[in-house]
């Protein structure tokens, strides 16, 4: 094949590259911001994470299809350094950066950080959340630093396997629609390998967190680019580019629709839902690219470019910026929070790009190590190389300093774990009475000292408690107290993922004749959602609501609400946890919000047990 000119291979990518897309890096990336910023706002925002996984797949499967057809052949290892060289700099800065700052703001943040650092460096993130049991939809308690890069570590896995697949394909299989049927099926191998190995109700991270079942979104982009390769879309001409335009239009919409009333819980997505999420994103990237369409001109609106182009360095930092914010304590309105981490992520990351990824990703890793160890002077001082290293080493020392002195695994998730192992076991009698018409005699808890309240055992059968890592944390004294009773935990639960449970348990016949409810603390949520809970409960099962402690904006907003569902409802009851605890942090953890076992889980138990209505005691 006739080795095409270096000048004209230069032409055909810049003709190749579609600024259209930067737009939609950067509403990808806003997305996902927004989503760790305040998941009320957008439930569904971890979305963007999908829409970025498709671009990848689209682009490094067109570059290296277009390599092909110039070359005749891909060099793969040229493929790997320019990946290198463009993800591992910029990761390697925030880690060091994150690990150091947790060490002044929170030490506590580095409780078992060795083995994140690990993954994160060997690009395996994703599984150690599988392994280390981390949810990502958890919203609530110390946060990961560096959970987050789950995604980058799948990116990097398929970066490393992908080409290899693409290059016995490309020699073995002559025609494009059956290079890009391989690919479509491989894709909906990997949405296929989520639906069989989800279990509803249960913890997704597994299917979440897989590469084997995640793949879908970067091998779509890899099927789109193989099918409308960019140079084909480039030149389509105004009428075509027009069509595919309202195309994206919808399907940009149909996105924003989804991430507004999808969440982590929601069994739909995980049923072929992230995979229908993949085939839209594909829409709106085949109709970003054309150069004469009106979508992709409307993407390179240049704020929207200058976020795109940023959009690695503000997903890498985002995450320790909230995790940061939220343990530093920062109290500000939720308005207030998200926006001061969008403008430092945003900051933070045109400082990453201009001095760390761009000179790293155009000379290289020696040339630029080199480059900025070289002197400058003042005067004839010299200070590049001085300042560059007494910045490194201080860094350094804060988070070796950091990651020494942390606490063991943190013994919160310990308690967490065990609590959720008890409240697992089957109960002692899975089989609930009939309901029971609530009682008026459910004593009230109030004041401002803790109450001084013996313990006691009782049967709980018909009893059935929804919670979240805070009922988790007291799982194992509620199951001593209440061994008859279904407790139902899961870390990051919000309340508006309850309505649908309780129905699902009411019609399957294990609903008790007494719904206790312990959520709030991930969250705000409407009205609406809370009448339909105690709709869902039916009017003649008793209904008790335990209101919520933590140092949130949120908190006095929910247990307004769960006071006003009180006066309105004669079967609903109110446990004022947080009166009881008002006064008293030392029965929590030091998040100020999880209760310490013994004196708060104790304590935790107790209330919900006296509020019980005196028929299942």
């Amino acid at each position: 094949m006739q080795r095409i000119p270096a000048e004209n291979r230069t032409g055909d990518a810049k003709r190749r590259y579609a600024r259209g897309l930067d737009g939609l890096r950067a509403l990808a990336v806003l997305m996902v911001l927004v989503y760790h910023g305040n998941e009320e706002w957008l439930p569904g925002g971890f979305l963007g994470v999908d829409v970025f996984f498709v671009i990848s797949g689209y682009l490094i499967t067109d570059q290296l299809c277009a390599k092909w057809q110039q070359k005749g052949g891909l060099d793969l290892t040229a493929f790997w350094v320019r990946r290198v060289r463009r993800l591992v700099p910029a990761v390697l800065v925030v880690l060091v950066v994150a690990t150091a700052a947790a060490t002044v703001v929170k030490p506590s943040l580095l409780s078992g950080i060795g083995g994140e650092l690990l993954a994160a460096v060997t690009f395996t993130s994703n599984w150690w959340g599988v392994v280390s049991g981390a949810s990502y939809f958890s919203q609530f308690g110390d946060q990961s630093l560096l959970l987050h890069l789950w995604s980058l570590a799948v990116e990097e896995q398929f970066y490393l396997v992908w080409p290899l697949v693409l290059l016995v394909v490309l020699r073995l299989v002559r025609r494009r629609s059956a290079r890009a049927c391989i690919a479509f099926a491989m894709a909906c191998a990997s949405v296929i390998a989520m639906i069989v190995l989800h279990d509803p109700g249960a913890d997704a991270s597994r299917v979440y967190y897989g590469t084997d079942t995640h793949a879908f979104g970067l091998l779509l982009g890899a099927t789109l680019a193989i099918a409308m390769p960019s140079q084909w879309l480039a030149g389509l001409k105004r009428a075509g580019a027009s069509v595919l335009g309202v195309l994206g239009l919808a399907g940009a919409a149909a996105l924003a629709f989804m991430a507004a009333l999808l969440s982590g819980s929601s069994e739909f997505l995980y049923s072929g839902g992230f995979g229908l999420v993949a085939v839209v994103a594909g829409a709106v990237v085949a109709a970003a690219i054309p150069a004469a369409g009106w979508f992709g001109r409307l993407l390179s609106w240049q704020p929207l470019r200058w976020i795109g182009l940023r959009s690695y360095g503000i997903y890498l930092w985002h995450m320790p910026v909230v995790v940061l914010f939220s343990a530093g304590g920062l109290a500000v309105s939720d308005f207030l929070f998200v926006g001061l981490v969008t403008a430092v992520s945003l900051a933070a990351a045109a400082v990453s790009y201009r001095w760390v990824e761009q000179p790293f990703r155009r000379n290289g890793i020696r040339a630029t190590i080199r480059r900025l160890a070289a002197p400058s002077r003042t005067g004839d001082t010299r200070t590049g190389p001085a300042v560059l290293t007494g910045g490194v080493v201080v860094l350094l020392l804060l988070a070796v300093t950091g990651m020494v002195l942390a606490p063991p695994k943190n013994d919160l998730q310990s308690q967490i774990a065990a609590g959720e192992d008890a409240a697992g076991t089957t109960p002692l009698n899975s089989s609930p009475p009939p309901p029971v018409a609530p009682s008026a005699e459910v004593p009230a808890i109030q004041g401002t000292q803790v109450p001084a309240i013996e313990e006691r055992r009782v049967p709980g059968t018909g009893v059935t408690a929804f919670g979240d890592s805070v009922m988790a944390a007291a799982g194992t004294a509620l199951r001593e107290r209440l061994p008859g009773a279904n407790l139902d935990v899961k870390i990051g639960r919000q309340m508006w993922d309850l309505p649908e449970l309780i129905a699902s348990e009411r019609d399957s016949g294990r609903l008790g004749s007494v719904v206790v409810v312990g959520l709030g603390t991930n969250g705000d949520f409407n009205t609406s959602t809370l009448e339909r809970v105690i709709w869902e409960a039916g009017p003649q099962r008793a209904v008790v609501l335990i209101n919520i402690s933590v140092p949130k904006e949120w908190q006095d907003r929910v247990n307004a609400k769960l006071a006003d569902a009180e006066a309105r409802w004669p079967n609903v009851t109110v446990v004022d946890w947080r009166t009881a605890v008002q006064n008293h942090p030392d029965v929590f953890w030091d998040d100020d919000t999880h209760p310490r076992n013994p004196n708060g889980t104790d304590l935790y138990a107790d209330l919900v047990v006296e509020a019980l209505p005196p028929q299942v005691k």
